[in-house]
């Protein structure tokens, strides 16, 4: 979400990154709600150390490979993803698990491929070979 800060990017995909951000935590606390049911133990995350030496795109160019690795094309399989579980998932509230976390991840997604057009409509067509060469990298 900095980075879109950093570039100047308008207030509707600022406003998306952070609720997407606001879903994943969602997300976490609905896998830890149901493997705690199963397990029947609370369970939670652990530390996670290299969150502190996190660091964002410093270039723009860094910036388009990581929305298109992590959003583009990462947000899509996991909405994929979800959505095959849905179609095997018996129990309700895995279900219903499922179902928020399909929705939520092909919003994302879609944010990501968003993001890609208004980084190229703003800084031009320059930045298309970049993209292509992150697709072409990020594609399974």
């Amino acid at each position: 979400m900095a980075e879109l800060l950093a570039f100047g990017a308008p207030a509707e995909l600022v406003r998306g990154a952070h609720q997407a951000s606001l879903d994943e935590v969602r997300h976490a606390e609905l896998g830890f709600a149901l493997a705690s049911a199963y397990a029947g133990r609370a369970l939670g995350p652990a530390r996670l150390p290299a969150a502190a030496r996190a660091e964002g795109a410093a270039t723009l160019d860094a910036f388009i490979e990581a929305v298109i690795s992590e959003g583009c094309v990462g947000e899509t399989i996991a909405a994929l993803v979800a959505s095959a579980q849905l179609e095997v998932a018996l129990a309700p509230a895995v279900r219903r698990a499922l179902t928020a976390i399909a929705r939520d991840e092909a919003n994302h997604a879609e944010l990501a491929w968003r993001t890609i057009g208004w980084v190229i409509r703003t800084f031009g067509d320059e930045h298309r070979m970049t993209a292509r060469v992150a697709f072409e990298r990020a594609s399974p």
